[in-house]
């Protein structure tokens, strides 16, 4: 897609004249770059509006209703509802913007702007209410126990298999999995600790590694402790001691002249890229033809630790439990989990009857 001036003065705005965080940056530009890339595709000019009162649909609903139809290769949406609508959102931003500096005498009516008005104060901008797809309840499916069996088959890759055994068994985010440290990791048989029991671990930011790169990235840097099972850190270990962390690991200290504190590293012992993780889960699906995510496997594992857990204690209890081991600022975050017990049948629950780490630890890989 070719530069677009206005895009790139309102993105300055955005980073210099706000207190909008980086990240927050980053997904207006990822928006805009989507939406001006579907206008191109279709020979449209962003700042050709509909006047008030016309039929004829805006460039945003348009765009709207091409993102909804776009198909994965396994003819699921490409993209969900909730995203379409944080895209259509920091869009309507961009026109608001674009209307109060003057780069256009007519916003969209589907955005919802304050500078339309001579108060000095009004609702912030965005895209109306009308605009936005319905997302409805969040609804996932659950995996049952063999399609995890079949996804974790299909990942020969040692490391990858290690990095969604944990994304399995403890629903790590992405970035804590790629940036897991080595210092966690242990040999529990030396230990005597009792495979019946897992394993408690604090998630907590460790600084910087000798490639710049975060030693354990939390979300907001916040700590908290979660637990792993015996067998997926017996896993870890056999990785860190005897697989392909060696090699790596002599490829990091030759570059950096430093020793790794990551666990997982690229073949030539540079640290992850941003994206990897996603990449193998898009990999073991195509290979599988079980769909997964990396935050499908931490649905996966939220909703199998709820249902058994809300067996044993009280489900408000259990969902307090949930909460600190996914991180989750409210609890409010983790009531999608308890909609989902309501949502789902016995049937769909009782795939998950075995324990996961018993599939990804004890079962050989062919």
């Amino acid at each position: 897609m070719r530069s677009v001036r206005p895009v790139n003065d309102y993105l300055l705005y955005e980073a210099l004249e706000t207190a909008h965080r980086v990240t927050t940056v980053g997904t207006y530009a990822a928006a805009l770059y989507d939406y001006f890339s579907f206008l191109e595709a279709h020979g449209l000019a962003w700042d050709e509006i509909p006047p008030l009162g016309s039929i004829v649909p805006t460039h945003l609903a348009r765009y709207r209703d091409w993102s909804a139809d776009l198909r994965d290769t396994f003819g699921e949406p490409r993209l969900k509802p909730r995203t379409i609508n944080l895209y259509l959102r920091a869009c309507g931003r961009f026109y608001a913007w674009a209307g109060r500096t003057g780069r256009i005498s007519v916003v969209p009516q589907a955005v919802r702007t304050r500078f339309d008005s001579t108060r000095s104060t009004g609702p912030t901008p965005t895209a109306r209410r009308e605009l936005l797809l319905n997302t409805g309840k969040a609804r996932f499916t659950v995996l049952s126990t063999t399609e995890i069996g079949n996804f974790m088959l299909a990942l020969s890759d040692e490391q990858e298999h290690a990095m969604a055994a944990i994304a399995f068994d403890t629903g790590l985010r992405r970035i804590e999995i790629q940036s897991f440290p080595e210092a966690l990791v242990f040999d529990p048989i030396s230990r005597g600790l009792s495979p019946a029991k897992r394993i408690p671990i604090l998630i907590e930011p460790m600084g910087i590694g000798a490639a710049d790169e975060p030693i354990m990235a939390t979300k907001n840097g916040r700590e908290r402790r979660v637990t792993m099972s015996f067998e997926v850190m017996r896993l870890l270990f056999e990785f860190r001691a005897f697989g392909q962390r060696v090699p790596r690991e002599k490829a990091y200290y030759a570059r950096y002249n430093a020793h790794p504190r990551r666990l997982f590293l690229s073949p030539q012992g540079k640290p992850l890229s941003q994206r990897y993780l996603n990449k193998v889960f898009e990999r073991g699906s195509k290979r599988s033809g079980v769909r997964v995510h990396p935050h499908k496997a931490r649905h996966a594992f939220a909703t199998h630790y709820l249902h058994h857990r809300s067996k044993l204690i009280p489900l408000g209890q259990a969902a307090l439990e949930l909460k600190e081991l996914l991180g989750h600022g409210s609890l409010s975050s983790t009531q999608v989990y308890i909609d989902a017990l309501h949502e789902l049948t016995t049937a769909e629950f009782d795939r998950h009857n075995e324990m996961i780490d018993a599939l990804i630890g004890r079962e050989k890989r062919k």
